[in-house]
């Protein structure tokens, strides 16, 4: 699809599935009404659709993408959440993948060896020579701000999220929304992703779970849940 011009064969595929599109629409639209569902549908193509404005205001929570960081301290924490905020913001400036200007590794190992000067930068092993020749500079202020800011603000220590008893309560939670899936012949996947489940773990207020049509159906199994 990145070929220019496209071929004919390309334009003729793409023609057909917008041909069919209307048609599957009033059909799936007819089904969501029988059902009461076609507000669920409508609120979560809404938030399809503002999905680049929400993760770009979320951007101060990407670092809890990143694996293992519950290992890291409040200060280590602090710096990977500002080099994940930085990182992406440039990717999306450069148009390049986030791996092309820092590794989740590279991230992890600057938050702990914490670099205020390029000297200290150049010794860190495993970072592109192209981020070294453009963003060393860069990457040393922005480490040695974050140092400089109120420890009030840095993030809280996560959870292990391998710990046996973070498992007990991913557990039960997938437990309870699989059941619920079951009952309204939903994909548990559509009610509670993984990550959702664990983001209610961590912080209730952060799941699409507690929100909208998924809180409506959840919230009173959630309140008897005992986690």
């Amino acid at each position: 699809w990145l070929r220019r011009p496209l071929s004919e064969r390309q334009i003729q595929y793409a023609a057909i599935d917008v041909f069919w599109l209307p048609a599957a629409w009033l059909k799936l639209k007819n089904e969501l009404e029988e059902k009461g569902r076609l507000s669920w549908c409508e609120e979560d193509c809404s938030k399809l659709i503002h999905k680049e404005d929400i993760e770009t205001d979320d951007s101060l929570n990407f670092y809890k993408r990143l694996r293992g960081i519950w290992r890291l301290n409040s200060s280590e924490l602090n710096l990977v959440r500002a080099l994940c905020a930085w990182r992406e913001k440039q990717a999306q400036q450069d148009n390049v993948p986030r791996g092309r200007i820092l590794s989740d590794g590279n991230i992890i190992e600057l938050s702990k060896r914490a670099p205020v000067v390029k000297e200290q930068f150049d010794e860190i092993d495993g970072i592109r020579s192209t981020t070294r020749s453009q963003f060393a500079q860069g990457i040393c202020k922005l480490i040695e701000k974050q140092l400089n800011t109120d420890p009030e603000s840095w993030p809280g220590k996560l959870l292990d999220r391998t710990a046996p008893a973070f498992k007990t309560q991913l557990k039960s939670l997938k437990n309870l929304v699989e059941a619920e899936a079951e009952a309204l012949d939903l994909p548990p996947e559509l009610l509670g992703r993984k990550k959702e489940l664990e983001k209610y773990i961590e912080n209730p207020g952060s799941s699409e779970i507690t929100s909208g049509w998924r809180a409506t159906l959840l919230n009173e199994k959630l309140a008897h849940l005992k986690l």
